[in-house]
């Protein structure tokens, strides 16, 4: 199955957009796939129901989790325990664009409010 980016559905939450490239919307049945394109500026500390992965492809983000701050460079990989608060923010002063991977229906916690982000189901 050959999934294209320019077919990829997108969906925002904020100022983020999130492009489903692999997931179950779109055919898988344990992986979600996506890119998340982040403005500059802060991001919004959450905890996640899995293991996620993500990989800077271009940008400038900031990580942190669990009292640890680290800037990532593109290529650079974060990863993420389940139910552990972390928060990833725009440092640069242009959007960044990092690819995830996950168990598929990953959800999300925002101050105790779970999402179900569109980008990973």
């Amino acid at each position: 199955m050959h999934l294209t980016l320019a077919s990829a559905p997108s969906h925002q939450i904020g100022t983020t957009v999130g492009r489903n490239l692999a997931t179950p919307s779109r055919g898988t049945t344990k992986l979600a796939v996506w890119t998340l394109t982040l403005d500059p500026g802060p991001g919004l500390p959450h905890t996640v129901s899995g293991e996620e992965v993500f990989v800077l492809v271009s940008g400038e983000v900031t990580s942190e989790t669990e009292g640890v701050t680290s800037v990532l460079s593109p290529g650079d990989a974060f990863v993420t325990k389940p139910d552990v608060t972390f928060c990833l923010s725009n440092t640069g002063d242009e959007p960044a664009v990092v690819t995830v991977c996950a168990i598929a229906g990953t959800t999300a916690s925002v101050d105790g409010n779970v999402i179900k982000p569109a980008w990973a189901q």
